[in-house]
């Protein structure tokens, strides 16, 4: 939302006390005019924006020296206050005595819930090191199937049947600020398990997964002390096929996530901490693919591929109610938030035999375009008295073009056994995320 306010504050004009704010807002707007009579007499003129839901949202003068949109936003529900709870009222109080324009900005950014939109990064880049998990696996389930045919021996996935598999990953990651908002690190760690089988003579294999992720972020700048923290489940599914020139992947399921906040507030006046929990749940799905050209000697190749992606996800994040320190706990409205993601790019790989089996080394570039770069926009009041004004806040622009790279080696044993390490990292602006994996890959 782009909010403009031309504001105009009189006061004791013959005894009587006049407010008058004028809004346009590119969403719809309501005028309202009220008039309170006795001595004293108020006058108001506002305009309310409101959400896509309907809620009207705080689109008052601004109360504070603040200058960044959202920081005008909260601390303009606040110094608005004009009811009979006390904490909110000193909560006001210190907001408009806020004397420099960076203390307004400081203070603004600390009483909103997620002005930078952590809970949607902070899931989605694990659920991004899952589908990159399950996809890697195919891809060395069709490096088995390769060799083994190259080299007419048995080679893990030479025989029909079940094979199970499982990896761990962590990783962490960071995002440096931009204009209003501060930056963030980022780290995570999980543990995907599951399975496969191949459909008759087809090329095909099909098979299931069930992954845990635990991740933690932590904000910078002006929200430094603030964290999220997220467990997350998975169950997806997924088919690899194998064709005489060609290869492709499916992948799709959903994940349930729970998220923890601690969202710290410490400005002249008021001091204090608070805390929630709320769910969230994620659906995934990824299709890639890719065309080998396979060079040099039978039983030691050099393969190169160009690969293309496409991953959708989205987000539904339930509202929840913050507990602590009662003058700046929030009540959080829901959000929903969607990406689109497209990549292209190319996989090198080469194979040699030593003493503990073939070792198939590898390197991957690929450029990830984000299509869906929609700001979201979050919603927020003060929960200790129901009438104050709701106020909106905006994300962080998300990351449109990056760079992925991904260097790792293939281990494949004797006994149907494939060990394999892999090390990935995502550059873009100011953003950057690594994450290692070790996969182990055994047949029952």
């Amino acid at each position: 939302m782009r909010l403009v306010v031309l504001s105009y504050r009189l006061t004791k004009i013959k005894g009587v006390v006049v407010s008058v704010g004028i809004s346009a807002l590119t969403n719809a707007t309501r005028f309202i005019a009220s008039v309170a009579g006795a001595a004293g007499i108020a006058l108001t003129l506002s305009s309310a924006a409101q959400a896509a839901d309907g809620t009207d949202l705080d689109t008052s003068p601004n109360f504070s020296l603040a200058t960044t949109p959202n920081a005008i936003a909260a601390n303009n529900a606040a110094g608005s206050y004009g009811g009979l709870c006390p904490c909110l009222l000193v909560l006001a109080s210190a907001v408009e005595s806020l004397g420099t324009a960076a203390e307004a900005n400081r203070a603004g950014n600390q009483l909103s819930a997620d002005p930078h939109n952590t809970g949607v990064q902070l899931a989605t880049q694990p659920a991004m090191d899952v589908l990159n998990v399950v996809t890697a696996h195919a891809d060395g389930a069709r490096r088995l199937a390769m060799n083994a045919e190259q080299q007419g021996i048995s080679a893990g996935e030479s025989a029909p049947g079940f094979r199970s598999w499982g990896e761990v990953y962590g990783g962490g990651g960071h995002q440096d600020g931009q204009g209003q908002f501060g930056g963030y690190t980022l780290s995570s760690a999980g543990l995907v398990a599951g399975g496969d089988l191949p459909v008759a003579e087809s090329g095909l294999r099909v098979g299931g997964v069930f992954t845990f992720s635990n991740a933690k972020l932590h904000d910078q700048g002006d929200r430094t002390g603030d964290s999220t923290g997220l467990n997350a489940y998975g169950l997806l599914g997924y088919g690899s096929y194998l064709g005489s020139r060609a290869y492709a992947d499916v992948v799709a399921g959903a994940m349930f996530d729970q998220f923890d906040t601690h969202r710290v507030v410490d400005f002249t006046g008021v001091s204090g901490a608070a805390d929630g929990t709320h769910n969230g749940v994620q659906f995934v799905a990824r299709a890639d693919g890719g065309i080998p050209f396979n060079f040099g000697a039978p039983k030691t190749p050099t393969t190169l591929a160009p690969v293309w992606g496409l991953t959708v996800s989205h987000l539904d994040q339930s509202a929840y109610t913050e507990t602590g320190a009662r003058e700046i706990v929030l009540k959080v409205g829901s959000e929903a938030s969607t990406s689109v993601k497209g990549e292209a790019g190319f996989k090198l790989e080469h194979s040699f035999q030593t003493s503990l089996g073939m070792v198939v080394p590898e390197l991957r570039a690929v450029v990830r375009h984000e299509f869906d770069t929609r700001l979201q926009f979050q919603t927020a009041s003060f929960a200790a008295d129901e009438t104050n004004p709701v106020f909106g806040t905006q994300s962080m622009q998300p990351n449109v073009n990056s760079m992925v790279y991904t260097v790792g080696a293939t281990l494949l044993g004797d006994r149907d056994v494939a060990v394999t390490v892999k090390y990935d990292v995502e550059t873009a602006n100011g953003f950057l995320n690594q994450t290692g994996s070790l996969r182990v890959r055994w047949a029952f």
